[in-house]
């Protein structure tokens, strides 16, 4: 099969080049356990973000990027979560979960959706820097939402949240100095792409030398 990749420049470049990929039944390979046309010809990597992620996966360090918007305005830099702050985003999302499921008004349990997915973003949300001419921001938005957090939800048993924890975490999760007018929508997006570039690095290690390696190719 006529080998059709280019090596992507840019984070962007290997989403987006996934994106593709996913649409080409052309580019299908054969499957070296079922014999079967399913999988799809391996993603090339630029060398710089595969050492970056290695660096990642060595130290321990869970997966980051920064990812500029408005030609680099904003820089968002998103990481994946380590054990400690997944199984607490976890234990809060089941306690909203609940927590919707207790009132009754629709509005109120779309309001509390919202809230799941703003805290799941901000918990993600590693740094923001913005640049306006001379003026420059930058502030660690998962470090302060996390620690606030932490101190709201100090019984680690208890998987229920009280009307008091609620509002709490409502007013954190909207503070203007926090978000500082960022869109929920670009948050979710940026975000979403980053899970989609970490999906794409730990399928990059299962090429060609892999199967070998285990006498399947």
């Amino acid at each position: 099969m006529e080998e059709t990749n280019t090596t992507p420049d840019t984070a962007a470049d290997v989403v987006n080049a996934a994106a593709d990929e996913s649409t080409k039944q052309d580019d299908m390979m054969r499957c070296p356990c079922c014999g079967k046309n399913t999988l799809h010809t391996p993603l090339k990597v630029n060398t710089e973000l595969m050492d970056h992620y290695m660096t990642c996966v060595m130290t321990g360090v869970p997966f980051w990027h920064d990812y500029p918007l408005y030609n680099g305005r904003i820089v968002l830099r998103i990481k994946m979560l380590d054990t400690e702050h997944q199984r607490l985003l976890d234990r809060i999302s089941m306690a909203l979960e609940m927590w919707v499921d207790a009132v009754s008004a629709q509005t109120e349990k779309v309001q509390i959706n919202q809230l799941r997915v703003l805290l799941r973003n901000q918990m993600h949300l590693e740094q923001v820097k913005m640049t306006n001419g001379p003026g420059v921001k930058t502030w660690n938005v998962s470090e302060i939402v996390t620690h606030k957090v932490k101190s709201l939800f100090e019984n680690e048993e208890s998987v229920k949240i009280t009307p008091e924890q609620y509002k709490s975490l409502y007013s954190l999760c909207h503070e203007p100095e926090l978000v500082s007018g960022l869109s929920e929508q670009l948050l979710s997006v940026a975000i979403d792409t980053h899970y989609r570039l970490s999906s794409i690095l730990i399928a990059t290690g299962i090429d060609e030398n892999f199967w070998q390696g285990i006498e399947l190719a």
